[in-house]
């Protein structure tokens, strides 16, 4: 394995999207990655969605009934050489299986061990079930997106689930950093969607003050961004627009045909109104061509075959297939963040279930 994580041993003994997701980010960037699957695969494998190179790329798998006392026995022996382990079982199915915090830890005092659930590991609602799109309604993040006279919108991907597992790789590095750089042992990451997502909705929260109406949906548009839509165009596609500097606002003024370069002359919905105007007659690349040689925000609105075709998504190689056994090949992203010294890796297959059991039961 190379990467930066290489030789951290992670067991990810966990299901669904956002948890397995969080073990396959420190994947991409080296770590040596051990999927535990029930007897028959994980659900994933044969999901229509062909999610499940999302969730088992560049990872290890071994085939372990964590339903009997004998799989549990057997993962009690494994986290005694792992760093960090990743499960999201309910913490009272954890705790009847003997394979909860304390109990591991025990065996382990340096193990990481990572608990993603709905709400947290305490609180009120902490046996609630819950997942990213529910973390989405109760964040405010649903409550703030769509038309302003149209119902709350959820997203059409599980943005929730992608934020708690991007949140909850970095908490299994700040937790190493602790144990490496400060000679800590390990610790509990209790990652969860709602405190994730409080993160990535936190300006509405912030402009609230407890009194008088709450944020509320806007469409398109931030409350203090100068202009923030999506604007048609002549061949029936869109583009989004974003000025959010006085020289973009000026800049867009004057594309659009008003006469004043001064921002605070002219209100911003007659600006908005004549850029829709100036959109509408031309075709997007040249409404693209026309802004960007000004230096201003906008991009088409692009859909996944847009994507696939970018030239700049096929320069950076943003995009790579992954072979599976069971849906061929998967279109995903390629690792992020890159790192000049130590890049990521590519992985290019899905495991076979079971392939790894008895190379690592032998060896760990």
């Amino acid at each position: 394995m190379s990467g930066a994580l290489a030789g951290l041993r992670v067991i990810d003994a966990s299901t669904l999207y956002a948890a397995p997701y969080l073990a396959t980010l420190l994947a991409d960037h080296g770590a040596d990655v051990v999927k535990i699957e029930q007897p028959g695969g994980d659900a994933y494998r044969h999901h229509p969605g062909r999610m499940w190179p999302l969730l088992a790329r560049g990872k290890r798998s071994v085939e372990l009934d964590l339903r009997s006392e004998e799989g549990c026995a057997t993962l009690r022996r494994l986290v005694i050489d792992a760093d960090v382990l990743v499960v999201n079982l309910p913490l009272a199915t954890l705790d009847k299986r003997g394979i909860d915090y304390s109990t591991l830890s025990a065996l382990n005092p340096d193990l990481i061990y990572v608990s993603v659930t709905g709400y947290g590991q305490d609180g009120p609602y902490a046996d609630r079930p819950g997942n990213g799109t529910i973390a989405e309604a109760f964040s405010g993040l649903t409550h703030v997106t769509g038309e302003p006279d149209g119902p709350p919108i959820l997203p059409s991907t599980p943005t929730g689930d992608a934020v708690t597992a991007l949140t909850g790789a970095f908490g299994v590095l700040a937790a190493c950093y602790h144990r490496l750089a400060h000679g800590g042992g390990g610790q509990l990451v209790d990652v969860n969607p709602i405190d994730s997502l409080l993160q990535a909705v936190a300006p509405i929260h912030a402009e609230y003050d407890g009194s008088g109406d709450p944020p509320a949906r806007l469409g398109s548009r931030l409350r203090d961004s100068m202009i923030r839509n999506v604007f048609p165009t002549a061949d029936g596609r869109w583009v989004a627009i974003s000025a959010s500097t006085s020289r973009h606002f000026s800049e867009m003024a004057t594309l659009a045909g008003h006469e004043s370069r001064d921002d605070a002359g002219v209100p911003v919905g007659d600006v908005e109104a004549s850029l829709r105007e100036w959109t509408s007659t031309r075709h997007h690349t040249v409404v693209i061509e026309e802004l960007v040689a000004r230096r201003l925000p906008v991009s088409l609105v692009q859909t996944a075959r847009d994507i696939r075709d970018d030239p700049h998504v096929r320069s950076r190689g943003c995009l790579v297939e992954v072979i599976t056994d069971e849906q061929g090949a998967v279109t995903v992203p390629s690792p992020a963040p890159r790192l000049s010294d130590t890049p990521a890796t590519r992985a290019i297959r899905t495991p076979a279930f079971g392939q790894h059991t008895d190379e690592v039961l032998g060896t760990w």
